[in-house]
């Protein structure tokens, strides 16, 4: 369960990376059409538990108004010392912690196993491969971007990194 960028935010997302990705070679790369808000991941999941969750989706879609988020800048997941990540951290209006709870109550009610890390909103532009230190990083705010869609994305591994193709999509606020 995802909030998908805009075009704009894509277009930011797609320049930073060329520029990190020109210096920082030891890492595994998002495809950048492929960046997108994680709100609940699944993993594998069967067909009827999907159906099921479809109408929860929908339900939590509706009841959230399209969301302004604040590309807040780049930095390393969980920590610059011991990096798995190389992000963009993302500023959400309450009404995004919102969805990302109500996506949450949806997992569990299907009997997924509850997430108990707290909920750091974040676009994945990298993975260290094998550990590694962060590195200096570009600072300052990246932009701004308009998500008004929730996408349940189904994810293969490819071999230039995971593809990621929506199964269902529902509009923000839309009744």
């Amino acid at each position: 369960m995802a909030l998908r960028l805009d075009d704009a935010a894509h277009a930011i997302l797609a320049s930073l990376v060329a520029r990190l990705r020109s210096s920082q070679g030891r890492l595994a790369w998002v495809r950048p059409e492929g960046i997108h808000l994680t709100l609940r991941f699944l993993g594998q999941t069967p067909e009827k538990t999907l159906e099921a969750l479809l109408p929860l989706l929908m339900g939590a879609a509706r009841a959230c108004p399209p969301l302004e988020a604040e590309l807040e800048g780049v930095s390393f997941l969980p920590t610059p010392r011991r990096p798995r990540l190389l992000c963009v951290r993302v500023g959400l209006p309450e009404t995004g912690f919102a969805l990302q709870s109500a996506c949450e109550g949806a997992a569990r009610a299907l009997g997924f196993e509850a997430v108990t890390r707290p909920f750091r909103p974040h676009l994945t532009l990298a993975r260290f491969r094998d550990g590694g230190r962060g590195f200096p990083l570009p600072e300052g705010r990246l932009g701004r971007t308009r998500l008004s869609e929730l996408v349940l994305f189904e994810s293969r591994l490819g071999p230039g990194g995971s593809v990621y193709t929506p199964i269902r999509s529902f509009s923000l606020g839309a009744q």
